[in-house]
């Protein structure tokens, strides 16, 4: 799969989506999937999609998503909507990608597949960052070490 998302649908998501389809991204969309035919359907895709807007609320804004880890974590390359805070966790265009507007999702998508060996190299450094980091037996041990020391 050239490029995927994995989540509940909204209007939002259905924009971005269009403008993918519009323009020949090869992009596939999943809903209603096991967490473990998500982490495949990831691990199958060149580029693992995850759009932030919390479109709950009464106040539409970005915020952290699980996916942020689980695209990293299936060695699919992140291509995220950007939220405040990202960049603690990840390190932007050598571990993950970011976008903040349709166009600029769109022209990453396209750059990033027309380059597989940048695409693959970002990929393979936020699976590393993520074995180092965010695994969860290592924040578990840091969070049994942090209670230690009170």
């Amino acid at each position: 799969l050239d490029a995927s998302f994995c989540g509940i649908p909204n209007e939002d998501r259905a924009k971005y989506t269009q403008l993918l389809q519009d323009n020949g991204v090869n992009f596939n969309y999943y809903y209603r999937l096991s967490h473990e035919d998500m982490m495949l359907t990831y691990s199958r895709s060149k580029i693992g999609l995850n759009f932030s807007k919390n479109m709950n609320g009464e106040e539409i804004k970005t915020q952290m998503k699980a996916r942020m880890f689980e695209v990293p974590g299936a060695r699919s390359l992140l291509l995220t909507e950007y939220t405040d805070g990202l960049e603690q966790f990840f390190e932007i265009d050598k571990e993950i990608v970011c976008f903040t507007e349709p166009e600029e999702l769109l022209q990453k998508v396209k750059y990033l597949l027309q380059n597989p060996d940048l695409c693959n190299t970002i990929a393979n450094n936020g699976y590393q960052r993520f074995l180092k980091e965010h695994e969860s037996h290592v924040r578990m041990n840091n969070i049994i070490e942090q209670i230690k020391k009170i």
